[in-house]
């Protein structure tokens, strides 16, 4: 606003200073010019020491929370840049069309003050999957903040959005081995259960076998702690993940398809348990497998999913070695889960969320 309201006085005082042929407003006309000009010579000048880059190239966050993202500006120059205008762009690898625009203002000091420039954006991502930042340009403003220069830069980075914990409840039956028997001292399936070697002594949580209280220790502290075992066969599972569709489904589908998994996943860590998922690689044309045994592997496993061309054809998907005749759990994009060949539940797309907070799974 204020560089249009700037050359239209200069347009009015040289036009009226034409007509009624004064001089004096020729003179300022001209001179108005002249300012305009070497205003708009200075932001291409310093704009050619500017730059935007993000501090951290791969960031981790939640769905839904917000995120704060850092941006380091730079300016190599010996002037200062009081006013820098980051143009900042968000896309899902996956859905291209799927964009978030921001764009804020920020300055650079000059290279001689040997300061860090940190500028803070935040960002509250409404799917789960990569979302790639990126700062396709940015805009050099004059000491008076009126005109600039645009010039490209090329700065991105790595959103890795994880699902939610939504601490969903699972049967302790989930394992198969008691299916259908209640959890007593003899047949739980707790941690430290296998007396095979002492893993750890802790202390005393909700649920723990009397018979592995550590009494001795127990009696020299004035606390509760129970002797953990090393089991010697550790609960494996297969997840084979069915990414299999005719048509691209949208992004509530899939958005809805991450949390399911990731929260069902999470659920069967709580019981020391380890799953080996199985899932298509569209690229390699092939089943690939990862271990998750616990969270810290759960976010791993995800961020190589988001970095995975999943989609594929039936076709594709039934022709890979061993998917036939998998035996386990099975999630598919409809967000229909099986287990061992029986059907544990059918997710709504629209109402999953709830569905994982209120319903009580028995595998």
């Amino acid at each position: 606003m204020k560089k249009l309201t700037l050359v239209l006085i200069v347009f009015v005082m040289w036009y009226f200073g034409g007509m009624f042929r004064q001089p004096l407003l020729m003179a300022a006309a001209l001179g108005g010019i002249v300012v305009i000009t070497a205003m708009i010579i200075f932001s291409a000048v310093i704009s050619r020491k500017a730059g935007a880059d993000f501090r951290i190239k791969n960031i981790v966050c939640r769905k839904g929370y917000e995120k704060s993202v850092e941006i380091l500006t730079s300016n190599k120059g010996i002037l200062p840049i009081n006013k820098m205008k980051l143009s900042v762009n968000a896309a899902y690898s996956s859905y291209p069309g799927v964009r978030l625009k921001k764009k804020f203002y920020c300055a650079a000091a000059s290279k001689k003050h040997n300061k860090e420039n940190l500028t803070r954006m935040y960002i509250t991502p409404p799917y789960c999957g990569r979302l790639r930042l990126s700062i396709p340009r940015i805009s050099v403003f004059d000491w008076l903040g009126i005109f600039s220069f645009r010039r490209k830069n090329n700065a991105l980075s790595e959103v890795y959005v994880f699902p939610p914990d939504r601490n969903i409840k699972l049967s302790k039956t989930v394992f198969g081995a008691y299916e259908g028997d209640p959890v007593t001292e003899e047949n739980s399936d707790l941690a430290g259960e296998d007396h095979s070697e002492i893993k750890q002594i802790r202390e005393y949580r909700p649920g723990d076998l009397y018979k592995h209280i550590h009494r001795n220790y127990s009696a020299r502290t004035d606390s509760v702690w129970i002797k953990e075992f090393k089991k010697e066969n550790d609960l494996v599972f297969d997840f084979l993940l069915d990414t299999s569709c005719d048509t691209k489904p949208d992004i509530d589908s899939i958005d809805a398809f991450y949390d399911i998994l990731y929260n069902i996943s999470s659920a069967l860590t709580d019981f020391n348990a380890r799953m080996r998922m199985h899932y298509y690689n569209n690229e390699k044309k092939l089943l690939e497998s990862f271990t998750v045994s616990d969270k810290e592997s759960l976010g791993e496993f995800f961020i190589k999913l988001y970095d995975t061309e999943l989609l594929c054809s039936a076709q594709d998907f039934r022709a890979a070695p061993a998917v036939l005749s998998m035996r386990g759990m099975v999630l598919d994009l409809s967000l229909r889960w099986g287990s061992y060949g029986k059907k544990v539940y059918t997710f709504s797309k629209q109402g999953y969320e709830q569905e994982l907070q209120i319903t009580f799974f028995s595998v």
